[in-house]
C-alpha cells in the first residue's frame, strides 16, 4: 500500500499518474498559452497567499481556514506548471524558457499580491481586520 494511492479496478492508481497524464497535454500547448496559464495561476496563487497571510492575523478562524485551503490548493497547481516549464527547458536545452517562466511568475505573483491587498484593505471589517481579536 502506498500513501497517496487508491485501488481502481485492481490496479493501484497513484496521484502522480494523474500528473503524468496531464503534463504532456500542457507540454504540447502553444508556449504563449502555457505562459498565459502560468501567469493566471500565479496571479491567483499570490492573491490567495496574501489573503491567507492577512487572515492569519485576524480574529476569524473560519475566514482563515477558507483562505488557507485556497492558497495551498492553488500553490500545488502552480508548482505543476512551473515544474513542467522547467522540465521542458531542460529536455529541449532551451534554458531561456526558465528565465521567461521566472519573469512571468514574478510579475504575476506581484500583481496578484498587490491586487488582493488593495481589495482586502477596502473590505475588511470587524473580526476580519488585521489585528482584530
Amino acid at each position: 500500500m502506498c500513501l497517496g494511492c487508491w485501488e481502481e479496478e485492481d490496479k493501484p492508481f497513484e496521484i502522480t499518474d494523474a500528473v503524468r497524464a496531464w503534463a504532456p497535454k500542457f507540454k504540447e500547448a502553444d508556449p504563449s498559452a502555457r505562459s498565459a496559464a502560468l501567469a493566471a495561476v500565479s496571479f491567483i496563487q499570490n492573491a490567495a497567499f496574501t489573503a491567507v497571510s492577512r487572515s492569519r492575523n485576524s480574529g476569524d478562524v473560519a475566514h482563515h481556514a477558507k483562505w488557507s485551503v485556497a492558497s495551498n490548493g492553488v500553490w500545488f497547481a502552480t508548482q505543476i506548471l512551473i515544474y513542467s516549464s522547467v522540465w521542458e527547458a531542460i529536455e529541449s536545452g532551451t534554458y531561456g524558457l526558465i528565465a521567461a517562466a521566472a519573469i512571468v511568475y514574478v510579475a504575476a505573483t506581484t500583481a496578484g499580491s498587490c491586487w488582493m491587498m488593495a481589495k482586502m484593505l477596502k473590505s475588511e471589517t470587524g473580526k476580519r481586520m488585521v489585528g482584530a481579536r
